[in-house]
């Protein structure tokens, strides 16, 4: 197989996407809720879902939401594979229960691509192979225990995001679509697997990394509300009060520089 193009959660902040190829084939995997226009017709779908667009056929995203995350990758099959006899949802999209197994193939062929590795080609080729023939068995779904796994590392990888920048992943919804779970099944996840809700959570990252710049930097209140994604200093102030128990001017006068 021949690759010609591949992203990995691609994020349009425009929250619009337009395909057509008459000679290659397409496989997308819509990670958040969309409409559709495809070959013709209009529908609406929610988040996590997989399409294989045939050659000749146009495909218009639009986001539902400020924003529209896509993996996909465009390629053209090798002579020994023969896409029309495979059972690829092509007519229009579906959400098997792998969805997130199919991306992680899409992330190794991303990687792959941009790398410098020996037999990257033929690597490549590989990895695409398994990627079709997956979707197309799209009985061969992983168990409970497999999915929940990767739910798991996926709360890790999360929490891991947010210590490190606390901008991110503001609400519930926009977590619970990074881990894979609807927005009360993500809740009642992360409540079990941490011990302490995610709202919670978020503040104590917010508030520990608000004391590591108050301690080791000259950066003003201001400033540090704003890196850490407060829209205002005056509820930063009062946060800060409530959790630590002293105001951050009073803070840095007894743990600053």
């Amino acid at each position: 197989m021949k690759l010609y193009t591949v992203e990995h959660e691609r994020v349009f902040e425009n929250s619009h996407f337009h395909y057509f190829s008459d000679k290659n084939y397409l496989i997308i995997l819509v990670k958040s809720p969309a409409n559709y226009n495809y070959n013709g017709e209009n529908f609406s779908k929610a988040s996590n879902q997989v399409l294989c667009i045939r050659p000749g056929r146009h495909l218009e995203l639009t986001g539902t939401e400020p924003f529209l995350t896509l993996d996909y990758v465009e390629f053209s099959p090798a002579a020994d594979v023969c896409m029309e006899e495979l059972p690829l949802p092509s007519e229009e999209p579906i959400c098997p229960a792998h969805f997130f197994e199919l991306s992680g193939w899409i992330k190794q062929i991303y990687t792959l691509y941009y790398s410098g590795c020996r037999y990257r080609a033929q690597k490549i080729n590989g990895f695409l192979r398994i990627l079709v023939h997956h979707i197309a068995s799209g009985d061969e779904t992983p168990n409970q225990q497999d999915r929940m796994g990767y739910h798991r590392f996926r709360l890790r990888l999360l929490q891991r995001r947010i210590n490190d920048d606390p901008k991110q992943y503001p609400t519930v919804a926009d977590a619970a679509l990074f881990v894979g779970l609807s927005p009360s099944r993500f809740q009642h996840f992360y409540q079990e697997y941490f011990h302490i809700s995610f709202a919670k959570d978020r503040i104590n990252m917010r508030l520990h990394k608000a004391c590591t710049l108050l301690q080791n930097t000259d950066w003003t209140v201001s400033r540090i509300a704003k890196e850490l994604g407060y829209e205002s200093v005056n509820y930063f102030y009062r946060q800060f009060k409530k959790h630590i128990g002293i105001t951050p001017s009073d803070y840095r006068k007894n743990h600053g520089l």
